[in-house]
């Protein structure tokens, strides 16, 4: 297991650490336009002997925060019976982009917490602006919602193998209001009915009095064995997750799903085996 950290930065008011980044010989993925702005991102390792410089860049500029992941050896992952499935590769936004706008037309916006953002749960397909980008990813999330989407390709390939508990929905071009050729969400409508083991996780603080995690990011997160029992290959937790505003459920897979997905090599998701005690 490795500790990956994936540090994001505005180019216009953080163009000092930018060159920085630069001089250390960091490989940043520009994205944004001139509306919303450029942003920078690269992924680092705490092994990385660049780290502890890049760490210290980060603490100048004041960016305290960085996306932390564990990522797991392929031996790990083999050895799990069941598996965290997060997105690894984010294309996009729901529309329409307006402010709350697209939880009107998909989401029960109305239902949602205004302090914590729980209760946010789909209604209706998710709009996007046009077919994603998606190169050699089989699977994308999108900012915001983090749901799930994958090609037609991979529904094709888990239809034969008999892989259970999803549904196969359209996501809808926006201007055009028809069905994209390019990816369908993965739906997961089946929850757990046993909570997350805690005792190795960080509540968030939220003035509501809502109960929500921070994802894990070191260390594997643990379950009840027999909270698996008899489900499908993939469910959610029932247990929300994120920080701020953010709020959303985990998608798991089981050993069955994740074979598949590595002897297909298909990317875009990161996979993170969870423990069951």
């Amino acid at each position: 297991m490795k500790i990956i950290h994936r540090v994001g930065i505005n180019l216009k008011i953080h163009s000092n650490a930018a060159k920085e980044f630069e001089n250390e010989k960091m490989k940043m993925k520009i994205i944004g336009n001139e509306k919303i702005g450029f942003h920078g991102f690269f992924d680092i390792s705490e092994s990385d002997a660049r780290w502890p410089k890049v760490k210290k860049i980060l603490e100048c500029e004041g960016l305290f925060y960085t996306v932390t992941n564990a990522v797991f050896t392929k031996k790990e992952i083999k050895s799990a019976k069941w598996i965290y499935i997060g997105p690894d590769y984010m294309c996009g936004y729901p529309m329409p982009d307006g402010y709350a706008e697209y939880e009107d037309i998909s989401f029960t916006g109305d239902k949602q917490c205004s302090s914590c953002g729980i209760g946010l749960e789909q209604k209706a397909t998710i709009h996007l602006k046009g077919e994603p980008k998606m190169g050699k990813k089989s699977f994308m999330s999108i900012f915001w919602t983090y749901n799930i989407f994958a090609t037609s390709a991979v529904f094709e390939i888990m239809a034969k193998n008999g892989i259970t508990g999803y549904d196969p929905l359209p996501a809808i071009h926006q201007r055009k209001n028809t069905n994209l050729k390019t990816v369908m969400q993965l739906s997961v409508p089946r929850k757990l009915d046993m909570s997350i083991i805690d005792d190795n996780l960080v509540r968030d603080k939220n003035p509501c009095g809502h109960l929500k995690y921070n994802v894990l990011t070191r260390g594997m997160m643990r379950f009840p064995r027999q909270a698996f029992e008899d489900m499908p290959d993939f469910v959610q937790t029932c247990d929300w997750f994120g920080s701020g505003h953010s709020a959303f459920r985990l998608v798991l897979a089981s050993a069955k799903f994740v074979k598949i997905y590595m002897e297909n090599k298909w990317k875009g998701l990161s996979l993170s085996p969870v423990e069951l005690v």
